[in-house]
């Protein structure tokens, strides 16, 4: 299995605002999209407060399913298509730093389902 990682790290000052509204992006499009990916096995969004990132995992069967939302890509395209220019526009007046996504293998994993948490807990 592999992990598509996208790091957002977005400026403090903004950063529950910020937070909120990327919850709700990956919410209405970001995951919705990668749902129809393929190899897609899952995904979860996390939030580091001190350091002012939010990091994203995207969970495939296999590398090449990983690479394919690679950067630059028809499919990042895509997907920022359905973003759209307005809520584009929105995240990167967020941004801290450039988006930054890797590719990486899951050499162990130990996982079951837990429901979401809130923001804020």
């Amino acid at each position: 299995m592999y992990a598509g990682m996208l790091t957002t790290t977005l400026r403090k000052a903004q950063f529950e605002e910020g937070l909120r509204f990327i919850q709700q992006l990956y919410d209405d499009v970001v995951i919705p999209f990668t749902r129809r990916l393929n190899g897609y096995q899952g995904a979860f969004t996390m939030v580091d407060r001190g350091r002012g990132e939010i990091p994203g995992i995207v969970l495939y069967a296999t590398e090449e399913d990983a690479r394919q939302l690679r950067q630059q890509s028809d499919l990042w395209r895509q997907l920022f298509d359905e973003i759209g220019p307005d809520r584009e526009a929105q995240l990167r007046n967020y941004l801290a730093a450039p988006l930054e996504r890797r590719v990486q293998n899951i050499i162990a994993q130990d996982a079951q389902y837990f429901p979401p948490t809130p923001v804020g807990n």
